[in-house]
């Protein structure tokens, strides 16, 4: 289709030109100086490696050669093995899509609202910390923007006895009726200086409904303990608020690093004056993983080892 050399076993280079040839024959009208400017990102993050110049093709010559790594991200039909060429255009819409806010209700009449976000893990799970479904008695339910979804005939919350790590298990009527998942998402631990995507569902001021909101920013030490139980931790600069707890942190590169634990606002001294800045933390993927396990769900979250 592309008009470039072929062989069944082997690998061989396209020209630019080649690339706008094949976009063509599927019908996608690209200016030329956009595809150029993909394929320069995709060689700049080493998807695509230089392989000099054809002359023929005075204007789109430029050699590519493939040199597409086997990760578990790029399996299946999924996009996400592009995120480091399309950046936040691409993470944003596709998480947003499996990021519900979780809400519910403790005992009694006029207990007030709780709240917090989830990350959608398969067509019934839903991933999020303790301490946002542990209080919720009644009337638990889930909300996602982009996914719309019919309610569920019934859920259960599993909750691990010590890292802050739960999973809501929904059990549809209808066979037919589930979560999407995102395909190619996968996990993997935070390392210094990750670009971070923070999603979740704050309360915003002056709004008439939860909105989801995506805060930036980047690891600043990807291994701690948090006191006094000496849980694993990362620490981001991104800002996290009151019901971003529960929210997945995704990486630049469109893999999950971990899980907001909580907001962590500026501690203060008795007189009221602030002694130390706030720092946010998040739970590791390998903790996310090992308490998925320990709660009976291993294998519905991939990590991404590159093994």
């Amino acid at each position: 289709m592309a008009g470039a050399p072929y062989s069944e076993d082997k690998i061989l280079p396209w020209t630019v030109a080649h690339f706008q040839t094949f976009l063509g024959k599927v019908d996608l009208l690209v200016a030329l100086g956009e595809v150029t400017r993909i394929l320069a990102a995709m060689e700049n993050v080493g998807l695509l490696l230089p392989g000099g110049f054809d002359l023929r093709f005075p204007l789109a010559g430029q050699i590519y050669v493939a040199n597409g790594v086997p990760t578990l991200q790029a399996k299946g039909d999924g996009r996400l093995w592009l995120s480091e060429v399309f950046g936040a255009e691409m993470i944003i819409p596709l998480y947003r899509a499996v990021t519900p806010q979780i809400t519910g209700y403790p005992a009694g009449a006029n207990a007030n609202q709780q709240w917090g976000t989830g990350l959608i893990l398969d067509s019934s799970h839903v991933l999020t910390n303790r301490h946002v479904v542990e209080g919720m008695k009644r009337d638990i339910g889930m909300i996602c923007a982009v996914q719309p979804f019919n309610a569920a005939a019934k859920s259960a919350i599993h909750v691990h006895s010590e890292l802050d790590v739960a999973v809501i298990e929904m059990e549809f009527a209808d066979s037919g009726t589930g979560l999407q998942p995102l395909p190619g998402m996968v996990f993997r631990d935070p390392t210094w200086a990750d670009e971070t995507y923070v999603f979740g569902y704050p309360r915003v001021p002056m709004t008439t409904q939860m909105t989801i909101t995506v805060q930036r920013g980047e690891v600043v030490n990807p291994s701690s303990e948090s006191m006094p139980t000496r849980d694993p931790i990362f620490l981001y600069s991104a800002i996290a608020r009151p019901g971003n707890s529960g929210g997945p942190i995704v990486a630049g590169d469109g893999r999950v690093i971990g899980m907001v634990v909580e907001d962590s606002s500026e501690t203060h001294a008795s007189n009221g004056a602030p002694v130390a800045a706030p720092f946010y933390r998040g739970i590791p993927s390998t903790t996310i993983l090992r308490a998925l396990d320990d709660l009976g769900f291993g294998g519905i979250a991939q990590l991404e080892t590159w093994d």
